[in-house]
């Protein structure tokens, strides 16, 4: 799930646990356009998996997603055994 910090009415991490909660084996990439900083300052990373800053270059956003693909079918396998 890519999910934005700047949500109306909620944070963008606080949808993070919401959804880490329903899902354990989601992938969940934090996006802020406040800076890669920041967020990871505040990221728990029991919770948000990657970070990212706005604006989001085609190559980075490749990245993200290739990550997260990985990472979520080690997850499924890995919950299967």
């Amino acid at each position: 799930a890519l999910v934005d910090q700047t949500l109306p009415g909620r944070t963008g991490l606080e949808l993070a646990a919401r959804l880490r909660e329903q899902d354990p084996f989601l992938v969940i990439v934090l996006i802020s356009g406040w800076g890669q900083e920041e967020v990871l300052a505040t990221a728990d990373p029991a919770v948000v998996d990657q970070t990212a800053a706005k604006p989001l270059e085609w190559v980075r956003l490749s990245e993200i997603l290739d990550k997260g693909s990985r990472l979520y079918r080690q997850r499924l396998q890995a919950g299967g055994e």
